[in-house]
């Protein structure tokens, strides 16, 4: 008898568990004049990802982050797109459409110019002329655009420095 109300709390709760993993996370709806506050969610995890966005990795828009959704049956609270540092502005079309639909944008802001070679050295957005200054117009230009925008949004500077497939580290990593 024991054992066998062990065996159906566990049923039970399993299923309880189940049920809550199943359910349908409600999206509020943004005010995107309002105020936000990002929290960290009290169970679970964000999920997020990158879309097909093109050659330019770009192209944003409303129908590939609902197509990819209905695809994986789950909204994403974040949402990646691309920039290369220095051949386009602030992304802020971009931003504003992952923005509207509910989602924490996420730019890869990227530090090389096209077209890129795996294995090969930094190009002209090398770290020493970065850090020399050559690029600080534009970097302001995209800070104070990104100020503008005035929303929440992550932005990750030269994006899988791990590896040599892309040039910001290729030679470096190389020769150790």
């Amino acid at each position: 008898m024991r054992t066998c109300f062990a065996v159906i709390v566990v049923v039970v709760v399993s299923s309880l568990a189940l049920i809550g993993c199943r359910r349908s996370v409600a999206v509020a709806q943004v005010d995107p004049n309002g105020p936000v506050e990002v929290v960290i969610p009290e169970q679970g995890a964000y999920t997020g990802a990158f879309m097909d966005f093109g050659d330019e990795e770009d192209d944003v828009t409303l129908e590939t982050i609902e197509d990819f959704e209905q695809m994986v049956g789950k909204h994403q609270a974040i949402i990646a797109s691309s920039k290369l540092l220095g051949r386009t502005n602030f992304p802020v079309s971009n931003l504003n459409v992952i923005w509207r639909h509910g989602s924490l944008p996420l730019v890869f802001w990227s530090p090389w110019d096209k077209p890129y070679e795996e294995d090969h050295g930094p190009d002209k957005f090398s770290l020493t002329e970065i850090l020399a200054g050559k690029w600080d117009a534009y970097i302001d230009m995209w800070a104070d655009a990104a100020r503008s925008f005035g929303h929440p949004m992550i932005v990750v500077f030269g994006v899988e420095m791990n590896g040599t497939w892309f040039p910001l580290v290729g030679r470096v990593l190389r020769r150790r």
